[in-house]
């Protein structure tokens, strides 16, 4: 009985170190690319049975158990990132697994073009595949209120550039990005500012206003207005840059 017990023991041990061995020889065999580069997409939710089966139905790996347990020995079966990931060359299974698990995504991108209304601007991120769409379905309005914008109308309101954007970001956090104007609220206060991105539209408006905009009848009306609302207590601004010209 003892004996085969002891037989019975070495043998977990033999399957144990085979078992251990597989894995490594595994982990640090390159994979093979179906295609150079290699493009794959992690959806938000996936889970690693999922995504091992998903790289072996690619070609990516030749079956998926081995990649679970890989990730499962390493204790990263929790920490992959979803997103577009692109391999420009072959690389380990053990390096597939940090390079997911460190979010090491490729960009997309989506051009907002000079000169598009705010429901052109909304067709093309709709039409994105890459982005995740949780604004379907809501009108302008339920979509303003969602980024927390004040303004009764959205035209104007964001830039026309082009944005890049890891794969599955949501189409608000490309928009909040693409805003022309940000607001933080305090209290009874809000407080509006310019974006600091540096577009070519924010640099051209700001040499317009620096140059020509402060000596416009419309503009010289409403700084007037502005401070003697700021005078009043009425409104909170910062001293104006340029001095308004008295007349």
């Amino acid at each position: 009985m003892m004996t085969l017990i002891k037989r019975g023991i070495a043998a977990l041990i033999v399957l144990g170190m085979l078992a251990a061995g597989w894995v490594l020889y595994f982990a640090n065999t390159p994979v093979h690319l179906p295609q150079t580069p290699y493009e794959f997409t992690l959806k938000h939710g996936s889970s690693l049975r999922a995504i091992a089966r998903q790289f072996s139905a690619g070609g990516l790996i030749s079956e998926p158990w081995s990649f679970i347990v890989l990730a499962k020995v390493l204790g990263k079966e929790g920490g992959i990132k979803a997103g577009n990931y692109q391999l420009d060359r072959e690389i380990t299974p053990f390096q597939l697994l940090q390079k997911i698990t460190r979010g090491d995504v490729s960009q997309s991108e989506i051009v907002f073009i000079e000169g598009w209304n705010f429901s052109q601007m909304r067709k093309a991120l709709d039409g994105n595949p890459a982005i995740r769409h949780d604004t379907a379905g809501l009108s302008d309005r339920e979509l303003l209120d969602r980024l927390a914008v004040q303004e009764e109308n959205a035209e104007g309101l964001f830039f026309p550039d082009t944005y890049y954007f890891s794969n599955g970001m949501s189409d608000l956090a490309v928009l909040k990005r693409a805003g022309l104007v940000r607001d933080r609220r305090e209290g009874i206060w809000i407080y509006y500012a310019m974006q600091k991105t540096d577009t070519g539209l924010t640099r051209r408006l700001a040499d317009y206003l620096k140059k020509e905009g402060v000596q416009q009848p419309l503009a010289v009306r409403d700084l007037k207005h502005l401070q003697k609302l700021a005078s009043a207590g009425v409104i909170c601004v910062p001293r104006p840059a340029t001095r308004v010209p008295q007349h």
